[in-house]
């Protein structure tokens, strides 16, 4: 097989520091109680650079308050820069992101073997790398005609393009 020629990833340290994300969780709330916001981390998601906490927000607060206050969590929190999604699609909660301390490579060897049986025949299959929970994400080049590789500087558009023509 093709695959077998790309390198095999190292064994990673998966173990999640739960008490560092549960330190998190709890200055989080204290920033949001200073700023007079009533709110809870309900789960968080770590994947390979970031580290979403989901937080349900008592209802009736504004979220322009919430969008205001990305900098005081920075500071609280000594991040170099705080990503707020207010909220976050699909639910009723609000992401806040934080980079993680050290980044987890993804290897195109990694997100290929996670590909389902059912897309083995496809012709245009293309690898695009992991969402932010960390779940392997891909395309058919066939169904999708127009796409846009977008983010900030050093977010990875170049390595995930060297990805879709590697695969």
């Amino acid at each position: 097989l093709v695959i077998d020629l790309l390198s095999k990833p190292k064994k990673k340290n998966l173990s999640v520091n739960k008490s560092k994300i549960n330190e998190t969780a709890n200055v989080l709330k204290e920033v949001f109680k200073d700023f007079g916001i009533d709110g809870h981390v309900v789960t968080a998601h770590v994947g390979p650079a970031v580290t979403q906490y989901e937080m349900e927000i008592k209802a009736g607060t504004k979220l322009s308050k919430i969008l205001g206050i990305h900098r005081e969590i920075a500071l609280a929190l000594a991040a170099k820069d705080v990503r707020i999604q207010a909220p976050i699609p699909g639910k009723s909660t609000v992401g806040i992101e934080l980079p993680n301390k050290v980044i987890t490579p993804v290897l195109v060897r990694e997100v290929l073997a996670s590909v389902p049986e059912s897309l083995n025949d496809s012709h245009l299959l293309a690898v695009l790398g992991k969402d932010i929970n960390g779940d392997p994400k891909w395309m058919e080049i066939n169904k999708t005609p127009h796409w846009l590789v977008a983010g900030s500087t050093g977010s990875g558009k170049s390595v995930c393009i060297n990805s879709i023509l590697a695969s």
